[in-house]
């Protein structure tokens, strides 16, 4: 299965390098744009804090991969209050595991490990 990868961070460098990260893994990704509202995706790679103006609610149905350093409780309980189907990773982000969970959004085919 072919899907949309977006990928949403306060820090842009981390956006390039994970976009170009998964690129490279044959996984194409794209940046959120700044100030627009979370288009649909099948899976969403979010940096918290999250982005101004980023919330729960704006994200669709989307598989959900939390990129989290230290973080106030409330804010991380915010974000996994809808966790059937989202995953907290920690920054800096661990490749294999990023890896995995995008093979578990779009199937065993997509499971590439090198890079």
């Amino acid at each position: 299965m072919t899907g949309r990868i977006l990928v949403a961070d306060g820090d842009p460098a981390l956006e390039r390098v994970l976009v170009d990260l998964l690129a490279a893994a044959g996984h194409p990704a794209e940046r959120l744009a700044r100030g627009r509202a979370a288009t649909p995706a099948d899976l969403l790679l979010l940096g918290l804090p999250a982005p101004d103006g980023l919330s729960p609610r704006a994200l669709h149905d989307a598989d959900l991969v939390l990129l989290a350093g230290p973080l106030p409780l409330g804010e991380l309980e915010r974000w996994l209050e809808r966790a059937s189907r989202w995953t907290l990773l920690p920054k800096p982000v661990p490749l294999p595991r990023l890896l995995a969970r995008v093979a578990k959004t779009f199937g065993p085919a997509f499971a590439r490990t090198a890079i």
